[in-house]
């Protein structure tokens, strides 16, 4: 098992944490905080990559990785502030 802090962007709410297992894709972590189609996962440390909707995640991720879970047009925007003005736009 590992355990990742998934920040919702645009969310007041505090990162959840979210144990996954061997098998646990990107959808059914969505699926689980109530999010929709419109929504992927991304390291926070590149919000810029997402996780396919069919990864496994657990032998993408390590224990206690901060995830921000994103829209494809929030994902957009962090990319153009990143080329208009460098890594600290991410």
């Amino acid at each position: 098992m590992k355990r990742v802090f998934i920040d919702v962007k645009n969310s007041d709410q505090t990162p959840y944490e979210v144990d996954i297992h061997a098998g646990t894709t990107s959808r059914m972590v969505l699926d689980r905080l109530h999010l929709d189609e419109d929504y992927d996962l991304y390291r926070a440390s590149d919000p810029t990559t997402y996780f396919s909707e069919l990864d496994d995640l657990f032998p993408l991720v390590t224990h206690e990785e901060q995830l921000l879970a994103q829209t494809i047009f929030e994902a957009e925007e962090a990319y153009m502030k990143h080329l208009a003005y460098g890594e600290e736009a991410l």
